[in-house]
């Protein structure tokens, strides 16, 4: 498997683990909204139970206040009329009772009054056989009825001596009073909370649940224990997010996930694969031009791309070598070693006719002598195109014996803007290499361009300097020439050995200038 299809395969399992996570996200998220609306809700039914608590406490003050009191003693064997409506007919109001009874304890009812009707209760509030088993308790009772279809909530206490105030003994009688639950009471809770209260039937009125509220149920008992009415209590719930909110989020989350594997899958691309496929390309063809992009990097992959320009340039320069070897090997021997195979004919030839033709022998051994000369220039020749010594001349006149040597005589016009000042700055090896590299574009215009023109100029730049050959011969187009080691090529590997950066100007027609930037000459150590 390629590299890329593995981190496509990474980048597709780290897509999954992302989805994956955003629906395990999802299920989380929904568990904690329920449990923190069911703690929501809990808290709105103590909150409701707390109302209902409210709503009952005057009627329970008023109990406390007045059944254990020594006039209410008094009065179940008294009956007075007159302390009867000052505090027991009169306190109504202030406690906002609807109804109070005065029981013995045998259930005989002393006294009874509705205060919506200002009127006399003679009747207890339930059955008899009820009241019995209600007034057999020894503390506070409360429970809910019914009386001709509206709701109302029974209190009662045992009226005791204030020496029995812990109530050891059995009750002398009772004191009982009813409240109604009507409108009035409900609006009452409305205004003490945060939402709404309504008394419902029996049954608990919350079939479906709505996200946009809290709603709590409270039951109300009546003496057996029975549902007989209920509360409901609902509030806006303003801590719970709407479902589309919800849904922004979770698309949130996926959408920044999914961004964040696709940047990760770019940033990969460029910092690994990019790399990766540049290394792959100069390797394949055997051309550290791909590497470009690489070598002023610092990291691992600008040191592997360093790493390998040097060892494909020194491979190049291996071959070239070699080629040199094979060229000179095969100049010579169809130059020099049959020039001197020749020689050596000639003067076996000149010995026959020293003793028969003296002057033709003579003639002979002096085209003889000729050939030889011609041999040991070509010789000299080869030597000096092998190794140009700038330094026992000036570059300058390095430079236009090399014309001489590459073009002969001939009608061309040369034109040297050399800096030798500046030439001598640098090394004389570095020198030698410069020359190896205006040979190579001499060569290069003389044989392809036909030029009748050629300038060479090395000056100073800001940079360091700019060593230059310019022709005005037929011209190329840089972008289809071939730099396969030889032409261009070998101009490039020269650019690189100098440490200098290669520029190429041309079009067809028009000439061709091949500048070289080099860096500032070293100071001597």
């Amino acid at each position: 498997m390629s590299i890329r299809l593995r981190i496509l395969a990474l980048l597709s399992l780290l897509s999954l683990l992302c989805i994956g996570i955003f629906f395990q996200f999802q299920r989380t998220q929904e568990n904690e909204e329920s449990f923190a609306r069911q703690q929501r809700e809990r808290e709105l039914t103590k909150s409701l139970q707390q109302l209902i608590s409210a709503a009952s406490r005057s009627a329970y003050h008023y109990l406390r206040n007045y059944a254990g009191r020594a006039g209410m003693v008094e009065f179940l064997s008294k009956q007075d009329a007159t302390w009867a409506g000052k505090y027991i007919k009169g306190r109504m109001d202030l406690y906002r009772i609807d109804a109070v009874w005065v029981l013995k304890a045998d259930g005989t009812v002393v006294y009874g009054h509705d205060r919506p009707t200002d009127t006399a209760l003679t009747t207890p509030p339930l059955p008899e056989k009820d009241m019995a088993a209600v007034m057999q308790k020894t503390g506070l009772f409360s429970f809910y009825a019914l009386v001709s279809g509206s709701l109302y909530q029974f209190q009662g206490m045992p009226i005791v001596t204030t020496s029995d105030l812990d109530r050891k003994t059995a009750p002398l009688g009772w004191l009982i009073v009813a409240k109604h639950w009507g409108q009035s009471v409900m609006e009452d809770m409305t205004d003490n909370s945060r939402g709404r209260v309504t008394l419902t039937s029996a049954s608990n009125p919350i079939h479906s649940r709505d996200a946009s509220r809290l709603e709590a149920w409270q039951p109300l008992l009546d003496q057996h224990g029975q549902v007989i009415a209920g509360l409901d209590y609902h509030v806006p719930d303003y801590e719970a997010e709407s479902p589309e909110e919800e849904r922004f989020e979770l698309m949130l989350f996926l959408v920044n996930g999914v961004g964040l594997i696709l940047f990760a899958g770019v940033l990969l691309h460029f910092l690994l694969l990019r790399p990766l496929f540049l290394v792959r390309a100069s390797l394949l063809a055997g051309d550290p031009a791909p590497l470009a992009p690489l070598l002023h990097q610092r990291n691992e992959f600008g040191q592997m791309a360093r790493a390998m320009q040097r060892s494909m340039h020194d491979r190049q320069q291996h071959e070239q070598d070699l080629e040199e070897r094979v060229r000179l090997a095969r100049e010579l021997h169809d130059g020099a070693i049959q020039g001197v195979y020749g020689v050596g004919m000639a003067l076996g030839h000149a010995r026959s006719l020293l003793e028969q033709d003296l002057p033709a022998a003579r003639q002979l051994l002096d085209e003889t002598r000729d050939e030889l000369n011609r041999i040991i220039h070509d010789l000299r020749a080869h030597i000096e195109r092998a190794d140009p010594k700038p330094l026992t001349t000036t570059f300058c006149e390095a430079v236009a014996r090399l014309i001489q040597q590459l073009h002969g005589p001939g009608p061309l016009t040369t034109d040297l803007n050399i800096d030798d000042a500046l030439v001598a700055g640098y090394v004389p090896l570095f020198q030698s290499e410069a020359l190896r590299f205006v040979r190579e574009a001499l060569s290069n215009a003389l044989r392809h361009g036909v030029p009748s023109r050629i300038s060479v100029s090395w000056q100073r730049t800001a940079e360091g300097s700019t060593l230059a050959v310019e022709d005005d011969g037929r011209g190329f187009d840089p972008a289809s020439a071939r730099t396969d080691g030889r032409g261009l090529g070998n101009l490039s590997e020269r650019a690189i050995s100098l440490g200098g950066r290669l520029e190429i100007d041309s079009q067809p027609g028009q000439g061709t200038r091949i500048s070289l930037k080099l860096p500032p000459a070293k100071p001597p150590a």
